[in-house]
C-alpha cells in the first residue's frame, strides 16, 4: 500500500473482506484469514478513488453512513454518503464547509449525523499534515445533518477546538447532545504527528478532554436563510466538560438500529436505551506517581502530571446515570467512572468492545506495549467492571509495532 501518513484503521469483514481505510481515497480489501492486500474498494465506476474516511458508521440495514473530504484548488467540500447493502453509493451530497477543517470521524443519533468542524483548517504545505495549519481565530462549528434529508442541515458555531473521535449521540427533549474527545488545539495533530512520522522526540501537546455538546433541534440549515440561522444559533450549544482526558471511546452500538441480542437488550433497557448515554470505554495518560499517591492529577487538564512515557496507560469507563452495574466508581465533576492502570512502562492502545451475547457478556479488549520488558500483550476485561482488572492476559516476549485502530472478528 506504500507509505501512509494518515492513521489506518481495520473495518469488520463486509462481503468476507476486512476493509483497511485511510482518509485520502477508497480503502483497501484485505483477506480475513491471511491479510493479504486484495486491491482497492470498488464503490462503482462514478465512484473510483472516492475519498473514505477510516471510521464508517453501520445504518443498522446492512449499509454504511460515511464521508470524505475534497479541499483540492481551494475547496471546502465534504462528502457524505449512505452505503448500500451492496457496497453501491445509495445517497452522495456535496456540502460546502465554511473551512477547510481537518475531519478524521463523525457521530450519529437515531436521525441526525455529527460533524465537528475544527479550528484547524488546510492551506499549504509540504506533506499532507503540514497543510493544516491552528486557527483560533476561526470558530469551529457543529454541524448536524438528517439522514433522511442530507439538504437539511443545521450548523451551531462553538468555541476554537480540535477533535479526532467521538463517542454516542442522542437526541431527547428536542435536542441532541454528542460525545466527542475534545482538544483544547490541534498540537497532537500538527506536532505530535508530524513528530511520529519524521520520527523526531515526541513534543508534549495536550490530552484530548472527554466532553458532551448539547444542541437544540430547531429549523434545518438551508441557502437562503443561512445568515440568519448562525445569528439565531450563535449561543445556543452546551459544553458539558467531565474533566475526563481520554481518547478512543468505544461502547454498545445498540443505538445504531441493529437486531439486538438479548444480552444488548438488556443493557440497552439498563442504560436507558437510545435517549440516554450508555457507558463509555476509552484509554488516558495518567501520571505514574499519582497512581502511587492516590492523586487524581491525571484530570488536570494541560496534563502538566504525564504518564513516564507521555501515552496512555489507564483504562477508563464513564458511567451513565442509569447504568446499575457500577463497580469501585469514582467521581469527578458530573462524570461517574472507573478505571483500571495496566503499569508503569506499559502502553494502552485502544480498547474494543465486544457485544454481549446469549453466550457471553460484554467484553473489552485490549493491546499493550511494556517497553521496560520489551513486550506486547493482550488483556481481557469485563465491561460490566474493569476495576477488577483483566480476567485474562497473554504477552510475548517481543514488541509490535503500536497502531491506531482495529476491529474484533469472532471465530
Amino acid at each position: 500500500m506504500g507509505l501512509n501518513p494518515i492513521p489506518l484503521a481495520l473495518f469488520e469483514p463486509r462481503h468476507g473482506k476486512l476493509l483497511a481505510l485511510w482518509e485520502a481515497g477508497s480503502p483497501y480489501r484485505l483477506d480475513a484469514q491471511t491479510l493479504t492486500t486484495l486491491g482497492v474498494k470498488n464503490f462503482g465506476d462514478k465512484f473510483k478513488g472516492l475519498p473514505f474516511s477510516a471510521h464508517p458508521l453501520d445504518d443498522g440495514q446492512g449499509g454504511l453512513w460515511n464521508f470524505g473530504v475534497w479541499y483540492v484548488g481551494g475547496e471546502k467540500q465534504l462528502l457524505v454518503y449512505q452505503v448500500a447493502p451492496d457496497d453501491s453509493i445509495a445517497r452522495m451530497e456535496v456540502i460546502e464547509l465554511p473551512q477547510a477543517s481537518y475531519l478524521h470521524a463523525f457521530a450519529q443519533s437515531e436521525n441526525k449525523l455529527v460533524f465537528y468542524i475544527s479550528s484547524c483548517v488546510y492551506e499549504e504545505g509540504e506533506t499532507y499534515i503540514d497543510a493544516f495549519k491552528w486557527r483560533p481565530e476561526l470558530p469551529s462549528q457543529l454541524l448536524v445533518i438528517d439522514k433522511a434529508d442530507f439538504k437539511a442541515r443545521q450548523l451551531h458555531p462553538l468555541p476554537a477546538g480540535f477533535v479526532f473521535h467521538f463517542g454516542q449521540a442522542i437526541e431527547k427533549n428536542d435536542e441532541l447532545s454528542v460525545q466527542l474527545c475534545l482538544y483544547p488545539n490541534s498540537a497532537i495533530l500538527t506536532q505530535g504527528m508530524k513528530g511520529l512520522l519524521t520520527g523526531e522526540r515526541k513534543t508534549k501537546t495536550p490530552h484530548a478532554e472527554l466532553v458532551t455538546i448539547t444542541v437544540p433541534l430547531t429549523v434545518p440549515l438551508t441557502a437562503a436563510s443561512k445568515a440568519q440561522f448562525a445569528e439565531t444559533l450563535s449561543s445556543s450549544a452546551r459544553i458539558n466538560r467531565s474533566g475526563v482526558m481520554m481518547e478512543f471511546p468505544q461502547f454498545s452500538q445498540y443505538i445504531m438500529g441493529k437486531k439486538q441480542t438479548s444480552g444488548e437488550k438488556t443493557f440497552a433497557e439498563k442504560t436507558g436505551g437510545a435517549s440516554a448515554f450508555a457507558p463509555l470505554f476509552g484509554v488516558g495518560a495518567r501520571s505514574d506517581s499519582a497512581v502511587n499517591s492516590g492523586s487524581s492529577s491525571n484530570f488536570k487538564y494541560e496534563a502538566e502530571a504525564e504518564s513516564e512515557s507521555g501515552l496512555s496507560n489507564t483504562l477508563y469507563c464513564i458511567h451513565n446515570a442509569k447504568d446499575s452495574s457500577k463497580h469501585s466508581a469514582d467521581t469527578l465533576g458530573d462524570a461517574s467512572y472507573s478505571e483500571f492502570y495496566l503499569g508503569k512502562g506499559k502502553i494502552a492502545e485502544e480498547p474494543l468492545y465486544i457485544p454481549a451475547t446469549e453466550q457471553h457478556e460484554a467484553y473489552l479488549l485490549m493491546t499493550w506495549l511494556d517497553y521496560h520488558n520489551a513486550q506486547s500483550g493482550l488483556s481481557l476485561f469485563r465491561a460490566s467492571d474493569i476495576s477488577a482488572g483483566p480476567i485474562a492476559s497473554a504477552q510475548m516476549n517481543r514488541v509490535l509495532p503500536l497502531g491506531f485502530h482495529g476491529c474484533f472478528i469472532e471465530a
